[in-house]
C-alpha cells in the first residue's frame, strides 16, 4: 500500500482478510492465534474508526484485538498512554490494555492494533434484565457504582463515555469499564473531545467541550445513580426503559427538567437522596460549564480520598438492612445533614 505523508490506512474489510489470516500476524500476541467466528462469519464490532475482533491467542486466552482504519485525533497515541497509565496504576474497574505496533500486515504495509483483556460478563442494562428487577438489585448496583466512580476520581481519571453499554457486570458481580476511546487519564490534557457519548448520559454542555477533561464523568455519574435510586423506588418502571438507548432520562428530560414526568412523579419522594440529588441535578443544568459540575461522592457528602489508603469504606447504601419501609439506609449524619440542606432550599425556594 503506498503512503504520503499521511499514512493510509486500510479498509475495514482488508483488516478482516488480513487477520483472518495467520501469515498477516506479525505480532507475538497474534501468532498463532485466530480471530472468533460464528459459522463462517468473522465476529467483529464496528465503532468510530476501528474494529473490535474477539480472538483467540495460541495458549486458549482470550483478547479483544482492535484494528484502526484511520488514526484520527491521535486515537492510537491516546491508547498507547492509557495503557502506559493503566500498567502504572492498578485498578480493578478498569481492562488491561496494550498497543502492538508493526502488528498486522495488510496489502504490504504493517499496521499496529490494540490488545485488551477480553471481559467475560454482562452490560448494565442486560444484568438487570436477566436478574429480575427489584429494589435490591437496583440498590446494590447503586452501591458498586458509586464506589467505582470514587476510585476513579482518586486514579484522576474520566471514561468519558459512562453509559450502561459501556459498563459490565462480571459473573462475580464485579463492574467493569470497557471503551477507552473517550477516556481521560492524566498526561492527555491536549487531546480532543471527539467522542460525547450518548445524549441521555451527558450533560448539554458537554457538546461544547473542546478537550478532554477529569470532570467529564461528573453529569453522568449523577444521571446513572440517581436512575438506580428511581427504579429501587419504583422496580416495575424497568420494563418501561429496558429497549431505549438511554438507562432513565433522556436528553429532552434534560433540556427541561422540572416539566418532565420523571421529575414530576418523584420530586416529592420521602427518600432524602433522591430529593437532594434532583435538586443537585437542577443545579448542574443551570451551569453551561461541565467544569463546574462537582463528583457524584461529594453531591452525596461522602469524603473524597486524594490517595487512597486502605480503609474502611463509607457506604450511602447498605443492602444487608434495606426493610419495606425505606429504600436506603443511611449514616444518621448524612441524613442531618441533608435534612439541614433541605430545609435551607425551602426557605430560599419560599423566599
Amino acid at each position: 500500500m503506498k503512503t504520503n505523508s499521511a499514512k493510509i490506512y486500510p479498509s475495514r474489510m482488508e483488516i478482516m482478510n488480513a487477520i483472518s489470516n495467520p501469515v498477516f500476524c506479525r505480532a507475538s500476541e497474534l501468532n498463532g492465534g485466530h480471530p472468533l467466528k460464528h459459522g463462517s462469519r468473522i465476529i467483529n464490532w464496528a465503532g468510530g474508526f476501528a474494529n473490535l475482533y474477539p480472538f483467540i491467542q495460541a495458549d486458549g486466552t482470550k483478547i479483544a484485538v482492535k484494528c484502526w482504519c484511520a488514526d484520527i485525533n491521535n486515537a492510537q497515541e491516546r491508547f498507547a498512554k492509557i495503557s502506559s497509565f493503566l500498567e502504572k496504576n492498578n485498578c480493578h474497574y478498569l481492562i488491561k490494555t496494550k498497543l502492538v505496533p508493526d502488528a498486522l500486515m495488510v496489502s504490504g504495509e504493517l499496521y499496529p492494533v490494540g490488545i485488551m483483556e477480553w471481559v467475560e460478563g454482562d452490560t448494565l442494562k442486560d444484568y438487570i434484565e436477566d436478574n429480575k428487577p427489584s429494589k435490591e438489585l437496583f440498590l446494590n448496583l447503586a452501591n458498586k457504582f458509586l464506589e467505582m466512580v470514587k476510585t476513579l476520581h482518586q486514579l484522576n481519571v474520566s471514561h468519558g463515555d459512562l453509559q450502561h453499554g459501556n459498563i459490565m457486570i462480571l459473573p462475580d458481580g464485579s463492574m467493569k469499564l470497557i471503551d477507552y476511546d473517550s477516556m481521560y487519564v492524566p498526561g492527555l490534557d491536549n487531546m480532543q473531545d471527539v467522542i460525547k457519548g450518548l445524549p441521555g448520559y451527558q450533560h448539554p454542555a458537554r457538546r461544547k467541550v473542546k478537550f478532554i477533561n477529569p470532570k467529564s464523568d461528573y453529569f453522568s455519574e449523577l444521571v446513572i445513580y440517581l436512575s438506580l435510586l428511581l427504579f429501587a423506588e419504583k422496580p416495575s418502571m424497568w420494563q418501561d426503559y429496558v429497549d431505549t438507548e438511554d438507562l432513565l432520562f433522556s436528553c429532552d428530560d434534560f433540556a427541561d427538567l422540572q416539566n418532565s414526568a420523571i421529575y414530576k412523579e418523584f420530586k416529592n419522594s420521602s427518600n432524602p437522596h433522591i430529593k437532594l440529588l434532583f435538586q443537585k441535578m437542577l443545579e448542574a443544568l443551570s451551569v453551561d460549564d461541565i467544569n463546574l459540575l462537582h463528583p457524584l461522592e461529594e453531591l452525596l457528602g461522602v469524603p473524597q480520598t486524594v490517595n487512597p489508603q486502605p480503609q474502611p469504606t463509607r457506604h450511602i447504601v447498605d443492602t444487608q438492612t434495606i426493610n419495606s419501609d425505606t429504600t436506603l439506609n443511611h449514616y444518621d449524619d448524612v441524613i442531618k445533614q441533608i435534612d439541614e440542606l433541605l430545609k435551607l432550599l425551602d426557605n430560599y425556594s419560599a423566599a
